[in-house]
């Protein structure tokens, strides 16, 4: 019986250790026209934002994963392009709060009975266009990015995760 409890709770902690998958969504496809196009071009999100981007730290390890994953899908990331690709990461951050049952240990105050925390959720949208801004294809993926620790692993899934529904290149 011991034996059964333990080999429970190490499944338990070992699904508690993988992070969850991200949630992705893709919004806008056009296969075809997307289909015989190869090259692009990925496209910065400094210039079409208003405001500073949320993670600017994030973004040159973004811009390299986008590239390698759609270099895994057949393109080609070389001049003149044919594809542009626009990505960027909108970042939301939520207080947490756990009240704990057990009262203070102290007579500081109940405060010390609440426990705050703050989780931030991340949603990378792609974007790609061909030159006349055309639409080809568009998708959103939606991760947790605490703790901070596993947020490059995190970004990493969605980019895996949202690149796999780009169609494969089969341009020559």
């Amino acid at each position: 019986m011991r034996l059964f409890l333990i080999l429970l709770a190490c499944m338990a902690l070992t699904d508690c250790a993988t992070p969850p998958t991200p949630q992705t969504e893709v919004t806008c496809t056009n296969p075809q026209a997307l289909s015989s196009l190869k090259r692009f071009k990925l496209i910065a999100p400094e210039p079409a934002l208003k405001t500073q981007p949320a993670l600017p730290a994030l973004y040159p390890k973004l811009a390299s994963l986008l590239g390698e994953q759609l270099h895994q899908q057949g393109y080609q990331q070389v001049e003149p392009a044919q594809i542009n690709v626009y990505y960027w990461l909108a970042v939301q951050d939520n207080p947490i709060e756990f009240k704990v049952d057990l009262p203070p240990p102290s007579q500081l105050g109940a405060y010390q009975a609440i426990h705050r925390l703050q989780d931030e959720t991340g949603t990378l949208r792609v974007r790609l266009t061909d030159p006349a801004n055309n639409l080809l294809w568009q998708g959103t993926s939606k991760t947790g990015l605490s703790p901070a620790t596993y947020s490059i692993e995190l970004v990493e899934r969605a980019v895996s995760a949202l690149t796999a529904q780009i169609p494969a290149c089969v341009a020559p």
